[in-house]
């Protein structure tokens, strides 16, 4: 009875690792792919190519310091794999030493946090309003716990709250130094128009490699988790002795931070994302990729710029952030940078708005989510 217990539990995780994959496509892929649509120099079908690949080969690129980050600061609530502040998952029926709090508490906490942040995005994206992940699951982790009436690490969700507010402000203000500049040089537009093409083929690869690199870390995150629970993604296995870094031979948390993912989940995780963001792109083509300001292809290059260093340079510190926040965030900041007029003003606070729910929605219906199993066992 346990083990079956145990294996339908491990089955849920890896869903829910799928479930986000697809849903970080709707919400962040399209919106990736969106803006530069429109200009010439990257066929549509070769930029999601780079975007999918970008997302699975970010980890063997840039190592899992932000997933192992992520795991670390959100969801250990005091237990896990020693020396990893990974939690152990699975109904093992056993705590943590020292700790009183459950394996199977943990994990459930983990479970119910994870699916309000995806409700919640899910929600909110099929409304044609692209919104953060990275706010969202924090919102639920947060909201989870508190229901579930385990410990939460207030100042790690403080610190992951104030990254994912500056790096949209980054990008804004990177975007809008670049536009002023350009317009103060009178940069001639037939030579910008010869430029903008050639800069794109560097700027869209650098912005998904700093996707692969940051934000969709968090699904390699997940299924490291779900791995670890029992029902393995290539032999992905929590807790692995001394190692680093993205290996082919299974997963794991390894020493000094890092979170191992075999070559097999991520694969998994690039053809899930790849999905979801086929289904996300027309709407969010809609809200993001000519809504926020009319968009020139000089002012989505400068926006693809500056979101990629924005997101980079989080990804150097091992902050999980928002793609989807830098990207708005980068053309909002090109917009400006041209005239305050050029800024669809109403579209703009309708992001803002998607924004500012976000946390709310996703700590309430967790946190309702979490006393209610708790009441119940």
């Amino acid at each position: 009875m346990l083990a079956a217990t145990g294996t339908a539990w491990s089955a849920a995780l890896l869903l829910l690792a799928g479930s986000f994959a697809v849903v970080s496509g709707i919400n962040d892929g399209g919106a990736l792919l969106s803006p530069g649509l429109r200009i010439p120099g990257l066929p549509a079908l070769v930029s999601f190519g780079l975007l999918v690949l970008a997302t699975a080969a970010g980890p063997m690129v840039f190592g899992t310091r932000v997933a192992a980050g992520f795991l670390g600061r959100l969801v250990r609530s005091g237990t896990g794999v020693p020396g990893t502040g990974v939690p152990r998952a699975g109904l093992s029926g056993t705590g943590v030493s020292g700790t009183g709090v459950s394996a199977a508490a943990v994990s459930t906490t983990l479970l119910i946090g994870v699916a309000a942040a995806l409700a919640v995005v899910l929600l909110l994206s099929l409304r044609g309003l692209p919104t953060s992940l990275t706010l969202a699951v924090v919102g639920g982790l947060a909201g989870a716990g508190l229901g579930a009436g385990l410990p939460v690490p207030a100042g790690s969700v403080a610190t992951v709250l104030l990254a994912a507010a500056l790096a949209p402000i980054i990008s804004a203000l990177i975007a809008w130094l670049v536009t002023r500049s350009l317009r103060l040089a009178g940069t001639r537009r037939s030579t910008a128009a010869v430029a903008t093409g050639r800069t794109h083929r560097v700027a869209f690869p650098l912005q998904c490699l700093a996707y692969g690199a940051n934000d969709g870390q968090k699904m390699i995150a997940l299924f490291a988790v779900a791995g670890g629970s029992g029902l393995g993604v290539n032999g992905v296995a929590v807790g692995g002795v001394g190692a680093s870094g993205v290996g082919a031979g299974g997963a794991g948390v390894g020493g000094a931070g890092s979170v191992r993912l075999g070559v097999v989940g991520l694969m998994l995780c690039g053809v899930l994302f790849g999905l979801g963001a086929v289904l996300g792109l027309p709407r969010a083509a809609a809200s993001l990729g000519s809504g926020i300001v009319p968009l020139r292809p000089l002012d989505t290059v400068t926006a693809e710029l500056a979101a990629a260093v924005a997101v980079l340079g989080s990804a150097a510190l091992g902050f999980p952030v928002s793609m989807t926040q830098s990207v708005a965030g980068g053309l909002f900041g090109t917009g400006l940078g041209l005239s305050a007029r050029r800024v669809r003003w109403r579209q703009a606070r309708r992001i803002g708005t998607a924004w500012l729910l976000t946390l709310p929605l996703s700590i309430g219906a967790a946190a309702a989510v979490g006393l209610a199993w708790r009441e119940l066992v």
